[in-house]
């Protein structure tokens, strides 16, 4: 990875739980979610329907700007394929501690963050912070007319769906609230490896028609 052509393309997450290409308000407001034992709470993020066959293959990252009341938390993130139906799949997954959050720069590419998980890092309530989660490297055809939907929850959800090894992860027993920013200051995003399609956007980017022919001519 990458492979060749792939453009990483960033979906910014936006206050009213749109994921899209265009950039954030600065005014935006947040999110946030209860991660207790008897309410493990989640936010979910959709883009709108994709205009043309759209192909994801490669590694995928989440940049996400978050606080919480607690000095850690635990972050899992899956995403999935929403059909013009409802239904929705499972395409795949990654997990982080907050506190284990430093990542190794040099090691590090903006795809691929390297986490050292040698010194973990207590949080200061209320005080936000940047993770670098990695998503497992997958291929996937987005169909036209489906959405992308990215859940970021604080407990692990395995979907009967989703074909590969995992392992039971141990869940904070300590009633939390995580919040979630999505503005111009802090722009929380996807960072998707597009390796077919997304040439005009979505139906909410919009885009140029002239575009889509010089970015086709590159690709050939």
């Amino acid at each position: 990875f990458p492979v060749p052509r792939t453009r990483f393309i960033p979906f910014f997450l936006h206050e009213n739980f749109n994921l899209s290409e265009i950039e954030p308000w600065s005014e935006a407001s947040s999110a946030s979610y209860e991660d207790r034992p008897d309410n493990r709470g989640s936010l979910k993020y959709y883009s709108p329907p994709l205009v043309e066959n759209t192909e994801i293959a490669g590694p995928i990252v989440l940049n996400l700007y978050a606080s919480c009341r607690g000095s850690d938390t635990n972050f899992f993130i899956s995403l999935w394929d929403r059909n013009p139906d409802g239904k929705e799949i499972s395409l795949t997954r990654g997990c982080l501690k907050a506190s284990h959050r430093e990542i190794d720069q040099e090691k590090s590419k903006p795809w691929l963050p390297y986490h050292t998980h040698t010194t973990p890092k207590p949080l200061i309530a209320g005080q936000v912070y940047q993770f670098s989660i990695r998503l497992n490297p997958i291929a996937h055809l987005f169909r036209p007319g489906h959405r992308m939907m990215l859940k970021i929850s604080g407990s692990e959800e395995v979907p009967e769906d989703l074909f590969q090894l995992t392992q039971e992860h141990l869940l904070s027993q300590t009633p939390n609230t995580i919040t979630i920013y999505h503005n111009a200051k802090y722009p929380s995003y996807l960072l998707l490896p597009i390796t077919r399609g997304n040439i005009i956007g979505t139906y909410a980017s919009g885009g140029d028609i002239s575009l889509k022919s010089k970015e086709f001519m590159k690709l050939k």
